[in-house]
């Protein structure tokens, strides 16, 4: 890899939820549709799967009333808020500090003791079946939200803030909740409103369920480090990391690679774990099934490492207690010595997956072909993931720029008189000052950042432990340790937050500035990993050959490789490549399961050189080693739950060269063409400097801009429940012909209620 790159400059967070409100709380209506076309219950808000469940068991009382919730007033609003909340924590049969209610104005009292009373008579079967409803992220978000209520980790007195305020209906004046809250109390208060209040389309803000959950949970992540360094650092207390309230460690609250089918639960089904797993107690590499047949209820630790850049050219050699394959050898580590190293490893579990003693190292053995491409199942499904940073000898620095994040969050996202936090913000900064574990020099990360194999680790397990050569784990204090996703959560929300004295990254000490590296090769733009960033970052990583191999499983696209296994015994040929990274099949079978997504993307070069010099346009990635690519702000993995594609997607041919040959498309919008109604959008747009623009315009106007003897048309792509999407291509008729030759010059979206435009017949090639 080449040497690490500054981080591209990202739109910040919206203001805060205080300062768009105006002094009843009341925000307004909405920008956008808030709530998704169809109702899914594994991610709708608490509030609905309370109604869902409770129509499920023929509760007809409840539903608050059968009010329609649009119709609502704030103070009704609020009411249902703190009823639901109750309700909510009744079932999950949780202890919680809950006032009593201060306001009769909208029938609060009445309508808690008659639902309280229902819910009392249920049985406990009824109660755990809701219980067991719960997806993963309502799960999380439920946690969150308890721990900022009982104020597991703030300042007691804003928790007491919130809870009178729900109490009463949301009739006291916001200012008595606001009282210049930290950025964590806000953003906890914006989600218990959008989890719980059916009027908060009128109280809520416009990011939607999922990003209130997102932007909450990174606002927990730094939070409940900080707030743990804190009490630590401070000359009044004598704190341990077991006296903390609330959990040591928060899950994600939002779907790791949500692409995949994970079904983790299904332990006993051997079709969902690995082949191989070691025995520390015994060892020996045993036979998962074997296992299973010994009433072995199977736990593991994925430990994670890179070696293949370091193999040694001389023969495999035995390892004892791996009998059915020989280890190759490596310049990091004596592979002999593997059991003695692995004894050290700090896992809780009996059984580790490593790759070297639990996967023959041979591409022409069956076994590796299979479990190459189940690497998803076994990362997802074990117990916890280890990266093994071999190279890494200490964490001195690193962890000093974990704790001048933690305190720089505290300090900028607090208003003074909470947090003393002035004198150990100086002294963090002075130990920050150096450069951190993580980058070897200017030019080089360390090795377990740069190779491609680990990518597909770090975005299946992003909770994943860093250790160091000694096992020794990347931790705030003793006793909590941190995570990659603590890392770039950290550094992000420290960059990107609304505070009210942001300080620069270009002010920042050495070692926490350094961590925009570490995002950027680790998630590109992003704070979590996508289809398309992964395809992106795999041009970019160190791999010897065999890209698509490296990746394929976190994609879930692996039926090309699977199937030629079956059929020839052995690898499908690494020829054919696109662009000179992936070969044509696998991407052929990534754009038909990512659908629009794969092709929304934009080079910011792609405008800068000629259309006889731009290659590979509608792709996520370039060739290897080429790290001029940045994904589409905005479009997200969870926009595409309900979206529905343009059916002319299907009758595009992605081509070696990277051109995609289109015989059909909806025009959305032609230069060509004159059209009676405008059409507001936002358009993102490559600039022919380099980089990207984003500006709101009518779209007609802006294509009509084109320059002289060329053409630029907006095509449609995909429709969502309230946005409708696409690419803007440019380019020329060819005069000998009716083919037109394009290149992807950014992308539109509009929030304007439209139709698909329906599909022509083209002969389009867009390079």
């Amino acid at each position: 890899m080449a040497g690490p790159v500054q981080p591209s400059q990202r739109a910040h967070w919206q203001p805060g939820y205080w300062e768009v409100a105006d002094s009843k709380g009341e925000h307004g209506p909405a920008p956008q549709r808030l709530e998704a076309s169809v109702i899914l219950p594994e991610r709708c808000a608490l509030w609905k799967k309370l109604e869902l469940f409770f129509d499920s068991i023929g509760m007809e009382g409840y539903a608050y009333g059968r009010k329609e919730y649009r119709d609502m007033s704030v103070e009704e609003g609020w009411a249902q808020a703190y009823a639901a909340w109750a309700i909510f924590m009744t079932l999950m049969a949780e202890p919680y500090n809950f006032p009593p209610p201060t306001s009769t104005s909208a029938g609060i009292t009445p309508l808690l003791s008659g639902h309280l009373e229902q819910v009392e008579l249920l049985q406990n079967e009824e109660r755990a079946s809701f219980r067991s409803s719960l997806s993963d992220i309502q799960a999380c978000s439920r946690r969150l939200l308890r721990d900022w209520w009982e104020g597991a980790y703030q300042h007691p007195s804003i928790s007491g803030f919130a809870r009178s305020f729900v109490a009463a209906s949301g009739q006291l004046n916001l200012h008595h909740l606001n009282r210049n809250a930290p950025l964590y109390h806000e953003n906890l208060f914006s989600l218990f409103d959008a989890e719980f209040n059916p009027a908060m389309y009128r109280t809520g803000t416009s990011r939607g369920m999922s990003g209130n959950r997102r932007l909450a949970y990174d606002h927990a992540i730094a939070q409940h480090a900080a707030y743990l360094l804190y009490l630590k650092l401070s000359p009044q207390e004598r704190f341990e990391v077991d006296d903390l309230r609330g959990p040591k460690y928060l899950e994600p609250a939002y779907d790791i690679c949500p692409w995949l089918v994970s079904d983790t639960k299904r332990s006993g089904d051997p079709d969902r774990l690995p082949f191989y797993l070691w025995d520390r107690v015994e060892t020996r590499t045993v036979k998962v099934q074997e296992l299973l047949d010994g009433g072995y209820h199977v736990s593991y630790t994925c430990i994670n490492h890179t070696w293949g850049r370091w193999q040694k050219l001389t023969p495999p050699v035995y390892v004892c207690g791996v009998d059915d394959w020989m280890v190759p050898e490596n310049e990091i580590f004596e592979v002999k010595e593997l059991p003695k190293i692995l004894a050290g490893a700090p896992v809780s579990t009996r059984f580790v997956w490593f790759d070297l003693i639990c996967i023959p190292q041979d591409i022409h053995n069956r076994l590796y072909l299979i479990e190459v491409s189940r690497q998803a199942i076994i990362f997802q499904r074990a117990n916890s993931c280890i990266a093994w940073l071999n190279t890494v000898d200490s964490w001195r620095s690193t962890e000093a720029a974990v704790r001048w994040l933690c305190l720089n969050y505290m300090h900028r996202g607090s208003q003074k008189g909470y947090y003393d936090t002035e004198a150990p913000l100086l002294q963090a900064e002075h130990e920050a000052n150096t450069k951190i574990e993580l980058i070897v020099d200017s030019q080089t990360f360390t090795p377990w950042f740069s190779s491609l194999w680990t990518l597909q680790e770090a975005c299946l397990c992003p909770n994943i432990i860093l250790c160091d050569k000694q096992w020794q784990a990347l931790s705030i204090v003793p006793g909590y340790v941190v995570t990659l996703n603590h890392l770039t959560t950290l550094y992000s929300i420290n960059q990107e937050a609304y505070f009210p004295d942001r300080l620069p990254s270009t002010d920042w000490p050495l070692g926490p500035a350094q961590f925009s590296w570490i995002q950027r090769v680790v998630f590109g733009t992003q704070n979590r990993a996508t289809r398309t960033s992964i395809m992106a970052q795999g041009q970019t990583r160190k791999c010897r050959d065999r890209r698509a191999e490296a990746i394929m499983s976190v994609l879930g696209v692996t039926d090309w490789h699977e199937s030629y296994v079956k059929e020839h015994g052995k690898p499908p040929p690494d020829t054919d490549l696109v662009l000179g990274t992936y070969p044509l099949v696998f991407v052929r079978e990534a754009a038909a399961k990512m659908g629009s997504l794969f092709y929304m993307s934009t080079q910011p070069s792609v405008r800068m050189s000629g259309l006889d010099q731009v290659s590979g346009s509608m792709m996520p990635f370039g060739p290897p080693g080429h790290e001029n690519m940045t994904l589409v702000p905005g479009l997200d993995e969870d926009w595409y739950h309900d979206s529905i594609d343009h059916p002319s997607l299907a009758e595009w041919e992605i081509r070696s060269d990277g051109s995609v040959k289109i015989f059909e498309v909806a025009i959305l919008r032609s230069s060509e063409r004159h059209y009676d109604e405008p059409l507001e959008v936002i358009l993102n747009i490559a600039s022919q400097e380099g980089g990207n623009e984003v500006l709101a315009t009518a779209l007609q106007a802006w294509l009509k801009l084109v320059p002289a003897g060329e053409v630029r048309v907006a095509i449609s792509l995909c429709k969502m429940s309230y946005v409708h999407s696409g690419l803007i291509l440019e380019g020329v008729h060819m005069s000998e012909s009716d083919e037109m030759v394009l290149r992807s010059i950014g992308s539109w979206d509009t929030r304007e209620d439209i139709d698909f435009p329906p599909g022509e017949k083209v002969n389009f090639t867009v390079v």
